[in-house]
C-alpha cells in the first residue's frame, strides 16, 4: 500500500478547525489539478500516535470530496478520542514532539492574545518538556524562560540538549537615522 505524506499546500492556518473549514474552497479555486487525487483515509495523529481514522465507509474518495467532509470528520475525531490517550501527560508539551518529558515547569503568568499577562492565581498550570525543548527562549510572553518556575527535573537551559541544532539566528538591522 502506498502511503503519501501530507504536503502543506494551502495555508498556514492558526488551528485545525479553521483549516478544515477553508480547505475545500481553497483547493477548489487554487488547485484544480488535485481535485481527483484519490484518498483512502484521513488519519488524525497526535504526538506520533494515530487517534482516529476517517473513511467513507471504507471506500476511497477524491480529495475534493474528502475536503468537503473534513469539518465533520474533525468533529467525529474529537468526540471519539478528544486528542488524549494513556501516557499523554508523560510526553513533551511542545506541539508535534512525542518524546518523554524530563522537566516540569509552573507557569507564572497567563497571557491573552493582546499580550496582557495575569498572575497565575490559584491554578497550578504546569507544562512538561523533553531535553530538547527544556529551553523555551524569549520570543513569546507566555512560553518564555522568564515565565516558568522549575518544579521538577533539570530545568530550563541547564539541562537542555540538542536545541542549538534548531535555533534560528535573529537578524540585526541597522537603520540610518536620516
Amino acid at each position: 500500500m502506498l502511503k503519501t505524506e501530507w504536503v502543506d499546500f494551502y495555508g498556514p492556518w492558526r488551528d485545525l478547525d479553521v483549516a478544515a473549514l477553508v480547505i475545500y474552497p481553497g483547493i477548489f479555486s487554487s488547485h484544480p489539478d488535485l481535485h481527483k487525487q484519490i484518498v483512502k483515509s484521513v488519519d488524525f495523529v497526535r504526538k506520533g500516535r494515530k487517534l482516529y481514522e476517517a473513511t467513507y465507509e471504507g471506500n476511497s474518495m477524491v480529495l475534493l470530496h474528502v475536503c468537503g467532509h473534513l469539518p465533520w470528520a474533525l468533529v467525529k475525531a474529537g468526540e471519539e478520542c478528544g486528542g488524549q490517550f494513556p501516557g499523554w501527560d508523560d510526553l513533551c508539551f511542545q506541539p508535534g514532539c512525542s518524546s518523554k518529558s524530563e522537566s516540569t515547569y509552573q507557569l507564572k503568568k497567563e497571557y491573552c492574545r493582546a499580550g496582557h499577562g495575569e498572575e497565575n492565581a490559584g491554578a497550578l498550570l504546569r507544562r512538561r518538556f523533553c531535553k530538547l525543548h527544556l529551553r523555551r527562549g524569549d520570543c513569546g510572553f507566555e512560553d518564555a524562560d522568564e515565565n516558568y518556575i522549575v518544579i521538577e527535573g533539570a530545568g530550563l537551559s541547564s539541562g537542555a540538549t540538542g536545541w542549538k541544532d534548531f535555533e534560528s539566528q535573529s537578524k540585526e538591522v541597522f537603520l540610518d537615522g536620516k
